[in-house]
């Protein structure tokens, strides 16, 4: 079979766009930016044509060479990396890491095509390196050198030097052959598995493992392995010609622990965060941005949650921001923790003065200040409620019995599940009825307060303090490592309370009796402890001896024994008081002696023999654990040799091994040195030794002068510029640098570390063994996961739809900017852009197209830019600029970059075949002018942007001290227009409409207007824009139209002669779902017909969606609501809408009647309109009619109405009614005189 049946090439390339597969097969590509290339790389770095692939054949198969640019000689413009080398040219290795930008790189394998990975399931993917390490032809002939090596080994020296990698390994490793039975345990996987050898295949560390399809040479993957609650990573490696699986096992149960422990410290901090009565906040330390707070803290100031996240730390604190910048400050310097009270802004313009307790911490690797704000009043007045008092003592406020019993119960549970011992003391003041009629009640409360606050001050943090009754205080230890812990604790309180007593006592007689029990000595339950610890009081009063010799305080017999035991245990080992007795074990089936259980047992001179559980769990919580498995090892190791000297034989001695004896390296090296120093067979040396020649990583034996003795077949594959011979140069070598030699003659110490070399990374296991004076190292291959989490690290400050940076990493560089600037001589500037009306562009087109504009756009700003310049993508539509300039020309600086952004937009952007044209509208912020502070600069940027729109869009604008004062204005005005309504602060006045033909007042247009009660008349351009943005216009619009229609009502029912109201209705209110409903119902709760009714409607409500529109004004109109077109004129005026919809009305702009006695066109076309509206059987409103010459020329056009200043300014209710009963009068007046004045 040829090798190109036999293997294949394979280009996984990873780049904007995500990771890729590729099989080669053809004898050239091109790869690049072009779309025309075979290999497209998908990345604005990235030449057109990067880069070309050739095929090169020979006898002993193909294999492909990389060329930077095309075979032309043009060359890219970034270059290529091959393994972190620059090259023109290179011939490809299986392995090899090929970088085209800083996003886009590629790896290049060579896989046996019966490999059985699936080379387009991302599943397999991980698993590529190291499934097909050893399936190239290279590594074909390096297994064979590797099993010819271990067939003849040089010497018995190199044999023994080769067994002593597993044997000596801290990690098990495991050899099962093809039949599944255990030929080869190291003594790490003896002590950490010692139940295999019974469960053989059941066992979860072989089971599955005999699987065909694995059987091939070579072949080697990666599993994790659950056993109870431990957690393994295995690598397990087949090796086909000895028909041999090893598997090397790592534990990874830590990791996995603080993995859970890390998550569920988050579910716990969420659900403290929800159900705690303390507020709290989270803002990130940089620019105080919030992250989140809890309901608590919401409610406490009025916001939601929600709209608190939008803050940052300075909307809500209104104290001096100084100061609370100073404080911030400090504690980030200093890491400590601060409590102090700070003014809080309320959202209904209220303020809190509240207690904050404000930490620093790390969060998701983010500095964040974590702050727990109290409402010290509340919590004063809280303090006398009944629910604190079910639980604490009223005096002390200390815990009280029910609650003492109720976390004795718990931290019980707990002590059993994780068999810890746990210690109470009680203190009992005797003589307190005493001292209280001498010193009163008043005097005695206090000496009570200030008894608690000692006793509590002598416990730990961890430990609870509780006021048993009216003179017992009691403590519980939940978690200690034996009695001495309390007694020491029992000891001080002894001596403190001494001197409070002495300082106390007076003319009165006060004395202190200490008790302690230790669990489960004295009980297993909390009902017995308490018991217990009473009957050791009461011993205590009744002066019995104290078995423990300490004096001040009584404990249990039991507790006093094991106490002293825990004395004795140190000098037992040193005098030899301990010994093994050996228990057979027999296989009751033929009776057969199978093994023997080595068996501790403790004979003490004075105490004779020691319950084995008590000095057991006294050694297992101490530090006598690890020397007494040392001499339980040595002492067992050598009565087996004794016993196979003698010519018996049979099972190995069984020796139980506890989980802090495994835990020490020493341990495993010991079992280590006496199987390498004993008679083992010559064939078991030689399978020992193939461990590390045939291991798929890589490991590395130095000695202590850095020399290196050794080279697995992996290293030297992986490693090829490092050598062992001994004239090599190799301390430089990133594996070899900074190991460091052990300071003492520790026996065994491992250290862990991570190495980066050539654009891989490795995980690095060094393995100091002072005894044999070498270093082990073993390494792994890390790259995959570390390529991820620097992916992950792009992700966090990059945008994932256009590739630049984003928010956050504009926040890091500007910080970075801002903290270097005072050594430079220059300024900053801050650019805050916006695409002028990408919204419409957005949903006219569809969401696809404009996030390709989105791409283009940053692209384009990108490619004028200079390198210099910080350009992010702030969210939406929104980019934001930094850029440094000249102290001297700055502001020449940032209007060339202005200027360069806007040229660059002249020409249009060709997507989806739409040609777009854009503009867009820039913000100034200039530093220190404008800020010193991020938020600052940004902040102030933003509001020159809202005045560039504000100004027309395309265009810039810079920002002034006036702009944020009339910004602060409008925030003011739209925090006060919330509560508006609720106050009374909104109110209508009419302006009436004069009907020409019959000289008659018969309708009015209602007008909002708004009384501020403290910056008064606040004129409708202000505010109505503000509740339009905040969709306020919805409430206040029906509300609007309902008082108007309450209004007219009321009119027609005390007679007048009333037509229509007229109701302007905004485009935000008519384009909501349920406007005819709100119209209707309104309609119906004022019992008003509709004819009486006009809504006013202007041309950009006509512009959007005219099928629903025509549908709502339809409904509506045929329900006899009229309609008017309102400012007709201004816009497009197209004469399609008089025709497309029932309009009653037209609504000539007073801008057309201003100059109408002195302008021809405005005549004319006012004429014109008029005709219009009669042909189309239309009433014609003149709007703002001021002199007497502009209404003489209407009537002479026979306009239907008129409103304006020449009749009346708007009124209120009462004087539109005095105005009508006055003109109603001047009228009736005047038909008897027509030279009447209807003013006089």
């Amino acid at each position: 079979m040829s090798e190109a049946q036999e293997f294949r090439h394979i280009l996984v390339i990873e780049d904007r766009k995500g990771r890729r597969i590729i099989s080669l097969e053809e004898n050239n590509y091109t790869l690049g930016r072009d779309s025309n290339n075979p290999i497209v790389i998908y990345d604005y770095q990235v030449s057109r044509t990067h880069a070309t692939l050739v095929k090169k054949e020979d006898n002993q198969g193909c294999a492909y060479r990389i060329v930077d640019g095309d075979l032309q000689g043009k060359r890219s413009t970034n270059g290529i990396l091959i393994n972190g080398h620059s090259t023109l040219s290179h011939e490809l290795k299986h392995g090899d890491a090929i970088r085209f930008a800083n996003e886009a790189k590629a790896n290049y394998y060579i896989v046996a095509t019966e490999s059985g990975i699936d080379l387009f399931n991302p599943d397999d993917l991980g698993n590529l390196n190291a499934r097909s390490t050893l399936t190239s032809p290279t590594t074909q002939t390096m297994i064979s050198k590797q099993e010819e090596k271990v067939e003849n080994p040089q010497d018995q020296e190199e044999l023994i030097r080769l067994a002593s990698f597993p044997e000596l390994s801290p990690h098990p490793i495991i050899e099962v052959d093809w039949d599944g039975n255990i030929t080869y345990l190291n003594p790490a996987a003896s002590i950490k598995f010692e139940n295999i050898y019974e469960e053989k295949l059941n066992h979860p560390i072989l089971a599955d493992l005999l699987v065909e399809s694995n059987n091939r040479q070579g072949n080697l993957f990666l599993r994790e392995v659950k056993i109870g609650a431990e957690v393994f990573e295995q690598y397990v490696h087949y090796l086909s010609e000895k028909k041999l699986i090893r598997s090397y096992i790592f534990d990874f149960t830590k990791r996995k622990q603080a993995e859970a422990q890390l998550r569920e410290s988050e579910a716990r901090y969420r659900a403290i965060l929800r159900q705690t009565s303390e507020g709290i906040i989270l803002a990130y330390a940089h620019n105080k941005k919030i992250i989140e707070v809890n309901g608590a803290y919401a409610k406490m100031i009025g916001y939601t949650p929600e709209e608190i996240g939008e803050m940052t730390l300075y909307n809500l604190i209104a104290s001096d921001l100084q100061l609370f910048n100073q404080d911030l400050a400090r504690i980030a310097e200093r890491k400590q923790d601060t409590i102090a009270k700070y003014i809080h802004r309320c959202k209904d313009g209220t303020f809190l003065n509240l207690e904050c307790n404000i930490s620093l911490i790390s969060y998701q690797n983010r500095d964040i200040f974590s702050i727990v704000v109290k409402n010290v009043a509340e919590a004063t007045n809280n303090i006398n409620s009944s629910s604190y008092y079910h639980f604490h003592d009223s005096l002390t406020h200390l815990a009280n019995k029910s609650l003492f019993t109720k976390q004795l119960d718990i931290s019980l549970s707990y002590a059993k599940r994780y068999q810890h011992f746990m210690g109470l003391i009680v203190v009992e003041i005797n003589g307190l009825d005493g001292f209280k009629k001498v010193r009163g009640e008043e005097e005695t409360n206090k000496f009570i307060t200030n008894f608690a606050q000692t006793f509590e001050s002598c416990l730990r943090t961890v430990d609870l303090a509780a006021r048993w009754d009216e003179n017992k205080f009691i403590a519980l230890f939940s978690r200690i490592r034996g009695p001495r812990d309390p007694a020491k604790i029992a000891k001080r309180m002894s001596m403190v309370f001494d001197q409070y007593i002495q300082q106390q006592k007076g003319n009165t007689d006060l004395d202190v009796n200490i008790a302690m029990v230790v669990y489960p000595l004295d009980g297993d339950t909390g009902e017995k402890l308490i018991k217990s610890v009473m009957v050791s009081l009461q011993h205590s009063k009744n002066n019995l001896p104290n078995n423990a010799g300490w004096s001040g305080f009584k404990i249990s017999p039991k507790t006093a024994s094991l106490l002293r035991l825990e004395n004795l245990i140190g000098s037992a080992i040193q005098e030899k008081q301990f010994y093994l007795c050996y228990q057979p074990q027999l296989n009751l089936a033929d009776n057969h002696l199978v093994g023997m259980e080595a068996l501790l047992r403790w004979n003490h001179p004075e105490l004779g023999k020691v319950t084995p559980q008590h000095f057991l769990r006294l050694a297992e919580e101490t530090d006598f654990m690890l020397p007494l498995g040392v001499w339980i090892l040595q002492t067992a190791t050598a009565q087996m040799k004794q016993w196979l000297d003698a010519g018996l034989s049979f099972a190995p001695v069984t020796v139980n091994i506890s989980s802090r004896q495994f835990s020490q390296d020493t341990f495993v090296d010991l079992v280590a040195t006496q199987n390498l120093s004993g008679n083992l067979r010559n064939d078991e040396m030689k399978r020992l030794s193939s461990f590390p020649e045939l291991s798929p990583h890589p490991i590395i034996e130095i000695d202590f002068k850095g020399r290196i003795t050794y080279m697995n077949p992996s290293a030297k594959l992986s490693f090829p510029d490092l050598s062992d011979d001994e004239e090599a140069e190799n301390l430089n070598h990133p594996l070899m640098m900074d190991i460091a030699l052990p300071k003492d003659n520790t026996h065994s110490q491992l250290v862990l570390r991570e190495i980066s070399s050539d654009e891989r990374h490795f995980q690095q296991y060094v393995h100091y063994l002072s005894k044999y004076n070498v270093i082990r190292s073993y390494i792994f291959d890390i790259t995959e996961r570390k390529n991820s989490e620097a992916k992950l690290q792009y992700q966090a400050f990059h945008d994932s739809l256009t590739g630049i940076g984003n928010r956050d990493y504009f926040y890091w560089q500007l910080n970075n900017r801002l903290r270097d600037i005072k050594e430079k001589d220059e300024n900053l500037a801050v650019l805050f852009i916006d695409i002028d009306r990408f919204k419409n562009i957005n949903d006219t087109l569809n969401h696809s197209t404009g996030d390709k504009l989105l791409e283009s756009f940053s692209y384009r700003l990108l490619s004028c830019l200079s390198s210099e310049c910080v350009f992010s993508r702030w969210g939406g539509d929104e980019f934001i600029l930094l850029v440094s300039v000249s102290k001297n020309s700055s502001t020449n600086s940032v209007n060339e970059v202005v200027q360069i952004i806007m040229d660059s937009l002249k020409h249009p952007f060709l997507i989806d075949n739409y040609t777009i044209y854009v503009t867009c509208s820039v913000g100034v912020a200039m530093y220190p002018r404008d800020g010193e502070t991020q938020e600052q600069l940004i902040k102030n940027a933003d509001i020159a942007l809202s005045r560039a729109k504000q100004m027309g869009k395309n265009n810039s604008q810079y920002y002034t001290t006036q702009l944020s004062e009339e910004q602060m204005l409008l925030f003011e005005l739209e925090t006060s227009l919330y509560d508006a309504i609720a106050q009374d602060q909104l109110y209508l006045n009419y302006q009436p409409q004069l009907n020409l033909g019959t000289n008659k007042i018969e309708s009015a247009e209602a007008l909002l207007r708004w009384k501020h009660p403290t910056l008064g008349a606040i004129s409708p351009g202000k505010f109505i824009p503000l509740a339009e943005e905040t969709g306020l216009i919805i409430s206040i619009g029906e509300w609007v139209l309902k008082t108007a229609c309450i209004q007219a009502k009321k009119w027609i029912e005390s007679g007048y002669d009333f037509k229509t109201i007229a109701v302007n209705i905004s485009v935000k209110q008519f384009r909501q779902e349920n406007f005819v409903e709100v119209v209707k119902n309104v309609l119906e709760a004022v019992d008003l017909h509709p004819k009486y009714l006009e809504l006013e409607v202007t041309e950009s409500i006509l512009m959007q969606d005219g099928g629903k529109t025509a549908l709502i004004i339809n409904e509506l109109s045929q329900l006899g609501v009229k309609f008017s077109l309102d400012d007709f004129g201004t816009g497009y005026s197209s004469l399609s809408y008089l025709k497309k919809f029932p309009f009653h009305t037209i609504k000539i702009d007073q801008s057309f009647i201003r100059d109408l006695t002195v302008n021809q066109q405005d005549r004319a076309l006012i004429d014109a309109v008029i005709t219009l509206g009669r042909g189309y059987n239309m009433q014609v409103v003149a709007e703002g009619v001021e002199t007497e010459a502009q209404l003489n020329l209407l009537q002479k056009f026979n306009c239907d109405i008129i409103q304006g200043r020449w009749l009346s300014m708007p009124l209120s209710e009462a004087d539109f009614i005095r105005l009508v009963d006055n003109f109603n009068l001047v009228h009736h007046h005047k038909k008897m005189s027509d030279n009447t004045d209807p003013w006089s």
